[in-house]
């Protein structure tokens, strides 16, 4: 996971437009919503979640932009399943942290990540 203008530039490739405005209406969202993402580096995991379910997009793509950013058709067989409901539960742990408890998260799996490659 890299930041979140790095998921929003997935989300323009993906949908193939350039501004925040037509970002903000395809997350149906205000783009002050967008701007406020952006300045904080706020990943809203459930808004992007939702996106992906709806778009048939692979989450894991759209964090960090490795894989195929299409979710296959045999995606929805037992193992997805419970993955799905795994994501689902740790979107909602992450939703009950703070955003200053979430930056630091997210600055830990950063360091992980970067450390393992």
């Amino acid at each position: 996971m890299k930041s979140i203008v790095d998921i929003l530039n997935r989300i323009k490739k993906i949908e193939n437009v350039k501004s925040e405005y037509a970002i903000a209406r395809i997350l149906n969202k205000n783009q002050g919503t967008i701007t406020n993402w952006k300045k904080r580096n706020i990943i809203p995991f459930e808004v992007l979640y939702s996106y992906c379910n709806k778009k048939k997009i692979s989450f894991d793509w759209l964090l960090s932009g490795k894989g195929d950013h299409l979710v296959s058709p045999e995606a929805k067989n037992n193992n997805d399943l419970i993955l799905d409901r795994k994501i689902k539960n740790l979107i909602s742990l992450l939703n009950q942290l703070d955003e200053k408890e979430k930056n630091i998260l997210i600055n830990s799996f950063t360091h992980i990540i970067k450390f393992k490659e």
